[in-house]
């Protein structure tokens, strides 16, 4: 439990073997600890990463499951439509980067209870994904398939 610390000058945290349930949220200093790193195949499942600067961040293969990211900077990142699981992603609100899944393919992915708020899913490709209790309230939807 992490937050509201002050993690200015700090490395290493994105080279942990697992991240599963860290909060980092509400850092006094230290918002961009993760900023620009590599997350790739790592567990970060139930961890609190609100309000933090992800940009740049891939999160290729990654477990997502239950992170919530709502409030976070997510330019250039990538990887999150390849993430290994999305269940219970909190994508809402996010500050920069609400494009991140826009044109991407979803395509048999599980977001079961994922909060996706007010982000671009333009071209999205959603066909045989489990969609259960997701939120999309306030998304832009424009060439969304795969929703029956």
């Amino acid at each position: 439990y992490m937050s509201g610390c002050i993690l200015d000058r700090v490395s290493g945290v994105d080279q942990a073997k697992r991240l599963d349930g860290i909060d980092l949220s509400n850092l006094e200093q230290g918002w961009d600890v993760l900023r620009g790193k590599s997350l790739t195949g790592k567990s970060l499942k139930g961890a609190n990463l609100h309000g933090l600067d992800l940009s740049g961040c891939d999160f290729t293969g990654a477990d997502l499951s239950n992170v919530y990211m709502s409030g976070c900077i997510l330019e250039r990142g990538k990887g999150v439509d390849q993430a290994k699981r999305l269940d219970g992603i909190d994508l809402s609100h996010l500050e920069g980067g609400r494009s991140i899944l826009r044109g991407k393919s979803l395509t048999g992915k599980s977001l079961k209870g994922a909060k996706l708020g007010h982000l671009d899913l333009s071209g999205c490709d959603f066909t045989g994904a489990d969609l259960s209790n997701v939120n999309m309230s306030g998304c832009r939807m424009e060439g969304v398939r795969g929703l029956t």
